[in-house]
């Protein structure tokens, strides 16, 4: 069916939802992520079409970069979920709108305190992440071996606290910090 397309009014709808339950944004702007597809279904959408017109000369339409509109920053991505129904075969796209906190990246703070890491030579750590060199092997000295490696992990904060009784706009969700829009 062709009115199962993205449109402007749906991330919209999705981006007053999540302002309705207090949810921050990213400096003025709630994230939408979409695949390719789903965002030339959005470029056929005439009011998002009216709103963007004008802007094709600009150096975000000519780069490809992210589109920032209404308060939303259109991110494409090539991992935005996508799922093939089996009785059908239909492909299913989402586009996800968050808000900030809907996913948090943590550190293990213990990293530095490896067996392997007692030689300050061979590693330094930027950012987290520590990077591994070994020395080289061969006779001229020229040939090292290199890797990365980080211990970490992603979560999703629980808002199950944030409640009416709490906050008085708050509502019953338990995740609350992104909404996920499905269309074809």
């Amino acid at each position: 069916m062709d009115g199962d397309r993205l449109s402007l009014q749906l991330v919209l709808a999705g981006v007053a939802w999540l302002r309705d339950d207090n949810i921050p944004d990213f400096e003025g702007y709630y994230h939408c992520y979409l695949d390719q597809s789903t965002m030339l279904a959005l470029f056929q959408d005439p009011d998002f079409k009216l709103l963007y017109s004008g802007s094709a000369g600009s150096d975000t339409f000519r780069t490809g970069q992210v589109i920032k509109l209404l308060g939303v920053a259109f991110v494409t991505t090539t991992e935005a979920p996508r799922q093939t129904l089996a009785l059908t075969g239909k492909r299913i796209r989402r586009a996800i709108v968050c808000g900030r906190g809907a996913l948090i990246e943590g550190d293990f703070e213990g990293l530095g305190q490896s067996d392997f890491e007692s030689d300050t030579q061979s590693h330094q750590f930027i950012d987290g992440i520590c990077l591994l060199v070994r020395e080289p092997l061969d006779r001229f000295q020229e040939i090292i071996a290199q890797t990365w490696k980080w211990r970490g992990g992603f979560c999703v904060p629980t808002d199950v606290t944030a409640n009416p009784t709490i906050l008085p706009t708050a509502g019953q969700a338990v995740w609350k910090r992104a909404v996920v829009i499905e269309c074809l």
